[in-house]
């Protein structure tokens, strides 16, 4: 079990830990200027307003760095990605073969029972 976890929180091959702490930080600085904007909202100063839009920067600046780690992470393990993506691909070919197999059942089944009821109109009548 430890050494699962090691594995889930170990990044990828090339990056380095280090390559988060910016997220982290990033992360207490929206956190204290939201906390101060909302003070300063709260006590009608217009500069709160303010210092939660720079937070809301802050955290769109947080969101492309983490965009730029992941490409990072993904072309690290591209072999990974390749087989992913074949996964993928045989489970979506085998759920649409499912559904038109399925699919066309239902319409067996739709016309066998429509026949039976034309040929009981036509015999009752």
């Amino acid at each position: 079990m430890t050494a699962l976890i090691a594995q889930v929180a170990s990044p990828a091959n090339g990056l380095s830990t280090g390559l988060f702490a910016p997220l982290l930080f990033g992360t207490i600085v929206y956190v204290l200027l939201l906390i101060a904007a909302t003070v300063l909202e709260n006590r009608e100063d217009a500069r709160g307003r303010t210092i939660g839009d720079i937070a809301f920067v802050v955290l769109l600046l947080l969101g492309v760095y983490t965009l730029v780690l992941l490409i990072a992470a993904l072309a690290g393990e591209f072999n990974l990605i390749v087989d992913m993506l074949e996964i993928v691909a045989l489970v979506v070919v085998f759920f649409a073969l499912i559904v038109v197999l399925l699919f066309g059942v239902t319409q067996l089944l739709g016309l066998l029972g429509r026949t039976m009821k034309r040929k009981k109109r036509i015999t009752t009548s």
